[in-house]
């Protein structure tokens, strides 16, 4: 999974590279804003997806970003994010376990962005744009572990803080609310760059690496500087 983000956000970089080659500058622009949405994890213990399941699970974060669109088609940006992750062994139909966890995530990101239609700065008529968004940077997480019964054997907890590096994918829709005023609608997935994100380790030699994940929902507002 890692690898294909990765692969996906080296992709969007050279495609916005070669839509945003040629183009004049007085076609670039700054965006600032903030989002709130909800998120979910995808570890261990919450390793099952159901709607149930994302109803009872998800929690909420919230961001600051800021962009610079280089065209009408193509941006840059960094933002900076934190939440909260929750998951349930009774959720995901393993009563018998019993683990509860809970995790703070932190993330601190650069990431490119790529319009389909034509926005931004001198295309008011065009109210609104459907885009896909590659980004990666730093992330730290402090998860918690509650069980109801003795955990196995080959299962230890790690709880504390710890770091990673990751990559997430996106999509989402910005709809124009005024010639500078946008409403953005996203929905990502990506990784966190560590298997502890719910605060437990598999210490067996069968058991596969991998990278813990989360996805995330998220409704922003931001104003763009013409």
């Amino acid at each position: 999974m890692r690898t294909f983000q990765l692969g996906a956000l080296s992709a969007l970089f050279c495609l916005g590279m070669m839509q945003a080659y040629g183009q004049k500058n007085r076609t670039s622009y700054y965006e600032i804003g903030g989002g709130a949405g909800v998120a979910t994890m995808q570890t261990e213990v919450s390793n099952r997806s159901s709607v149930e399941a994302f109803y009872k699970e998800a929690r909420p974060l919230g961001n600051v970003f800021i962009k610079y669109h280089l065209s009408d088609w193509f941006g840059l940006g960094t933002e900076m994010s934190y939440g909260a992750l929750y998951a349930k062994d009774a959720n995901h139909k393993k009563q018998s376990r019993g683990v509860t966890s809970r995790s703070r995530l932190f993330q601190a990101n650069a990431f490119t962005e790529i319009h389909f239609i034509r926005f931004g700065k001198y295309h008011r008529e065009n109210p609104f744009t459907l885009y896909l968004k590659g980004g990666a940077g730093f992330n730290t997480w402090d998860p918690t572990v509650e069980t109801s019964v003795p955990l196995e054997e080959y299962y230890e907890k790690e709880v504390g803080a710890y770091t990673g590096f990751g990559a997430y994918i996106g999509a989402g829709f910005k709809f124009r609310l005024g010639y500078h005023s946008i409403l953005s609608l996203e929905l990502r997935s990506g990784g966190v760059g560590g298997n502890n994100l719910e605060g437990l380790r598999d210490t067996r030699a069968s058991a596969a690496p991998g990278d813990d994940s989360y996805t995330s929902f998220q409704v922003s507002y931001s104003w763009a500087f013409f």
